[in-house]
């Protein structure tokens, strides 16, 4: 397969994955807007309850009519989604390691199991506070992490219409002559380093170009792909 056809199917390829990020953005930002407007009325809900109870105490006590009002609701509940948004675009964004808690529960999980519902699902999530915790973090962080993978997907679609997909052809014909990992050191060696980088921008986005620590290699599901799609391009070249 030559570098041409190379560059053809590469192309194919980058304009496919766009497409495909570009249709999945807007499913992902209107999905992240839809769960962050359920998340500020349910907080509105909560602060509602959680108000009436505590400034019912000052109002038993010292006989005030303290309220909080609609507008006030407005603000904390709209103060709320923020900070979700805040601390989860400087967070690490990864995902809740729930098996760190699958051992035996801790002290704290003990003594609330004990004193809670002892089995079932309330009590074990009694025995392990940490992961309700953790939990319901994750659940609250549902509208961000949507909001950051639709703008995380039209990057992609950004970045894989403007990927060098000749640069990416060049480096795909080294790797495809190679039965196995090619070293990044061997590849430097032959390409400049501007265009070794373009070409790895190129290649990343590509299903079965793996990136080892010490090289590159390409798949066997990959390697036949290649040879399928060479062996129609010659066919269909030569009934024309």
């Amino acid at each position: 397969m030559d570098v041409g056809l190379l560059e053809t199917w590469l192309r194919g390829q980058l304009r496919r994955d766009a497409n495909f990020c570009l249709l999945l953005s807007p499913v992902a930002l209107l999905g992240g807007i839809a769960v962050l407007v359920f998340t500020f009325w349910f907080t509105y809900v909560v602060v509602l309850m959680v108000a009436d109870v505590v400034l019912a105490i000052p109002s038993l006590l010292f006989d005030t009519r303290w309220k909080l009002g609609h507008l006030g609701r407005l603000w904390i509940s709209g103060a709320f989604v923020g900070m979700l948004l805040v601390s989860y675009w400087q967070s690490d964004r990864h995902p809740v390691d729930y098996s760190r808690w699958s051992q035996s529960p801790s002290t704290l999980g003990q003594v609330l199991a004990r004193f809670g519902a002892g089995g079932g699902r309330a009590g074990l999530l009694l025995a392990h506070p940490e992961m309700t915790a953790g939990i319901v973090v994750d659940l609250l962080q549902t509208g961000p992490r949507l909001l950051y993978a639709g703008v995380y997907l039209l990057r992609e679609s950004g970045g894989a219409r403007s990927a060098d997909s000749m640069a990416g052809a060049r480096v795909l014909w080294t790797l495809l002559h190679q039965a196995g990992k090619v070293s990044y050191g061997e590849l430097s060696q032959l390409y400049p380093a501007p265009d070794l980088g373009a070409a790895f921008e190129a290649l990343r986005r590509i299903c079965g170009v793996v990136f080892l620590e010490t090289g590159i290699s390409l798949s066997d599901e990959l390697r036949a792909e290649l040879g399928k799609a060479t062996r129609t391009t010659l066919s269909s070249r030569s009934s024309e």
